[in-house]
């Protein structure tokens, strides 16, 4: 059984800010060494061997997810063993090693005893596919804005890729459709940094259907939350501000379970649909909307339009009469776009159409492609 020293010492050591066996899991130039010491001792009160990965934080404070060696274990084995991972596997890992979904790429390849996993270390399509080719990789992970870009240059997958994981963002119904014809066995997942990536996954291209890892306990809350329970939930929360550094540890109520912020439908332990997280929902004259469904028919209807989804998306702003109201965000210079909105609110109830149209020089995005809504004007 792989010890943690073993994976210590399977890891490329310059990628990480390693003390008191807790590694930093992001870019620690961010911070000081003092608060980076702070951080590792303050973990190290917690969990005997711990993984932190930043998360979303104010400009007041830093927020970090902390994972202790059996949950990175224990989540890596059970995709492996969902997936039929094997050491002859070759991994590529092309998206940020920063983010839970990137490091897990890693983390799976140590312990199923495979070849280090490649790391790409800039986004760039012909260097994914000549590393595919030249190292005859057969898994990898991907976000949807980076599948939307092979679709458009209408690559067809190499042969010796057998899996390819896409989280992040909503993955659209079209999309995912386009890929697949081109040949990239793409699963599905769902997950969390809080739950050390995949909750959900497809086990197999050819059947859509997201299945719960065998290593989650799942169920709902009256309000249709998700709840999880298992060995790969996180351990608390690392907050940093004013130079102090707090542990808030993972909620969990008398049965152990976690409650999450996604409102899902199951069918069993299959995942049925995505309803979206209770934060999406907002009432537009008093009706509600929730806005990542809406954002998912926007992405499919720019596809048919032609357009890049990636550089148009839709913002909700609060207006005084009607509580919120939508405004879509581009970065494009698409000459008829005001010519398709008029035909996207005229294909609308009037409590989903657009009441504005803006452009930006660019779409702010995190490293994973995920658009950063608070950042936009």
């Amino acid at each position: 059984m792989l010890s943690f020293d073993d994976f210590k010492n399977s890891f490329i050591k310059n990628l990480y800010h390693l003390e008191n066996d807790i590694f930093c899991i992001f870019k620690t130039t961010e911070l000081t060494k003092e608060d980076l010491s702070k951080l590792c001792l303050e973990a190290k009160q917690h969990v005997t061997h711990g993984f932190i990965f930043q998360t979303s934080g104010s400009t007041a404070s830093k927020k970090f997810v902390l994972h202790d060696f059996d949950s990175i274990k224990t989540s890596a084995n059970s995709v492996s063993e969902w997936t039929d991972v094997q050491s002859k596997d070759k991994f590529l890992a092309p998206i940020s090693i920063f983010h839970m979904g990137g490091f897990s790429v890693l983390s799976r390849s140590v312990f199923a005893s495979a070849a280090p996993a490649v790391i790409l270390e800039q986004w760039s399509l012909n260097k994914f596919l000549e590393i595919i080719e030249a190292d005859k990789i057969t898994i990898t992970s991907l976000v949807p804005s980076l599948i939307y870009e092979i679709v458009q240059a209408k690559v067809k997958a190499p042969t010796c890729l057998r899996v390819v994981f896409v989280g992040g963002s909503g993955l659209s119904v079209e999309l995912m459709n386009q890929a697949l014809n081109l040949g990239w066995p793409i699963l599905r997942t769902f997950g969390s940094s809080e739950a050390c990536s995949q909750i959900f996954s497809q086990r197999q291209p050819s059947n859509a259907t997201q299945t719960a890892l065998p290593h989650w306990q799942i169920r709902l809350n009256e309000m249709q939350q998700l709840q999880i329970k298992g060995q790969a939930l996180y351990k608390g929360y690392l907050i940093i501000k004013n130079d102090k550094v707090k542990f808030a540890q993972s909620p969990r109520d008398e049965g152990g379970y976690f409650t999450t912020e996604d409102l899902v439908q199951l069918q069993g332990r299959t995942l049925k649909s995505f309803l979206g997280r209770i934060n999406d929902f907002i009432k537009i004259n008093s009706t509600l909307v929730h806005l990542e469904s809406l954002r998912s028919r926007f992405t499919t209807f720019c596809l048919q339009n032609k357009i890049d989804p990636t550089h148009n998306l839709i913002v909700a702003k609060v207006d005084l009469k009607s509580g919120y109201r939508l405004i879509a965000y581009t970065s494009s210079s698409i000459k008829n776009l005001n010519k398709l909105i008029k035909t996207w609110n005229s294909e609308c109830p009037a409590h989903e159409r657009i009441s504005g149209l803006c452009y930006i020089d660019e779409i702010p995005k995190n490293e994973l492609g995920k658009p950063l809504y608070s950042h936009l004007p």
